[in-house]
């Protein structure tokens, strides 16, 4: 019914309450299908509303993040950046590249009992992961993990893997310096040129 209405409002107030209306049921979609066939309507009729629109793009954005459509919530999270560039918006779309390094915990360190140049080549990936994290809670599970591999080391191998037991220790000790958000540095260099500058 709320979709019908899409393609015959005409009014502000009109429009704007079928956005209210929208951010109350959308939460509720269990498919958005249908919903996106027919936003075109409803966006075509509220250019003059870019708060609704940017709002509507997180909420769709937020969405997609709980179905694990990373790829179209980027693509929401980058419409709602395109209308608005604010430190909110890119806080929450920077949190979909915690959630995606998140899903690659378990394909992290898969071998058991690994090499000790495997692990410190992990523990230098684990570096590089910093660039997506906001605190340092963040990287625990990937520490942890390094953690229990080297426990399953034979005993009599121990010895050779305390540098990496105190090179961990020494990590979680270091004072954590959060960057700029990862979609606020993607922003500013040309990854996402081609959206900035397109209608």
């Amino acid at each position: 019914m709320l979709l019908s209405l899409f393609t015959v409002v005409s009014s502000e107030d009109e429009i704007i309450c079928c956005y209210k209306f929208l951010f109350q049921l959308l939460p509720h979609f269990t498919s958005i299908g249908l919903l996106e066939n027919n936003l075109p309507h409803l966006l075509s009729r509220s250019s003059s509303l870019p708060d609704y629109q940017q709002k509507l793009a997180l909420a769709l954005g937020a969405c997609y993040r709980n179905q694990q459509k990373m790829q179209d919530a980027m693509h929401a999270f980058g419409k709602a950046l395109q209308i608005k560039n604010d430190k909110e918006t890119h806080r929450l779309a920077s949190q979909l590249f915690l959630d995606i390094l998140h899903q690659r915990l378990e394909k992290f360190l898969t071998n058991s009992t690994p090499s000790l140049e495997t692990l410190c080549k992990s523990l230098e990936q684990i570096q590089t992961f910093k660039l997506f994290c906001f605190q340092p809670e963040d990287l625990q599970p990937f520490y942890t993990k390094v953690l229990s591999r080297i426990n399953n080391i034979p005993f009599d191998r121990q010895e050779s893997y305390v540098s990496c037991r105190e090179e961990i220790l020494q990590r979680q000790l270091e004072p954590f310096q959060p960057t700029s958000f990862a979609t606020a540095r993607f922003w500013r260099s040309s990854s996402f040129s081609w959206l900035r500058n397109s209608k």
